[in-house]
């Protein structure tokens, strides 16, 4: 297993981005690399409207990072849906941008970095909740804590984070993968 470092982003959530040597599409068309799992969701189509306040969410900070475009937004990936609204992957050309409620961030995925994940407080605010995405040797995503650890299970690249997880806001949390 390989312990992974966090990136905590605004008080409202929670980032695990993980920038290594880039195993996501370096084309300039925006897209996730055939050997990331989570290239295979279908994609779906946002309207304007959505398109923009993520956007706004990413932000110059991050975007730019990893070659999102105007054209990102053409293939999302909607990887789940939560109580904070829809978990998004949005591609860019030389990685990808997570998207949940208020929370975003954006990374590269590869063999030494095979986790991205984005959690945000649920509705209530007592716990967190989110997910992302993985490459494709990635079974498990032990998430340690103060709580203690949590193994969630991943499907097809994809690993989600819920209220009965019982994650808190407060916990401090490394993401591991297995």
């Amino acid at each position: 297993m390989r312990a992974l470092a966090t990136i905590a982003i605004p008080v409202v959530s929670f980032l695990v981005a993980l920038v290594a040597s880039s195993s996501l599409a370096s084309s300039r068309t925006p897209g996730i690399s055939t050997d990331i799992p989570s290239a295979n969701l279908k994609e779906i189509s946002l309207p304007q409207s959505q398109r923009l306040a993520i956007n706004n969410l990413i932000g110059a900070a991050f975007g730019p990072r990893v070659g999102l475009s105007d054209e990102s937004y053409d293939h999302v990936r909607e990887l789940a849906q939560t109580s904070a609204g829809p978990l998004l992957a949005i591609p860019g050309t030389s990685g990808v941008c997570l998207s949940l409620g208020d929370g975003a961030g954006c990374g590269q995925l590869s063999r030494d970095a095979p986790i991205l994940a984005v959690l945000t407080p649920d509705p209530t605010g007592a716990f967190m909740i989110g997910g992302g995405i993985t490459t494709a040797d990635v079974r498990t995503v032990h998430i340690d804590s103060s709580a203690g650890r949590l193994s969630v299970p991943v499907q097809e690249g994809v690993f989600q984070v819920r209220e009965t997880d019982r994650l808190g806001p407060d916990h401090q949390m490394a993401f591991v993968a297995g």
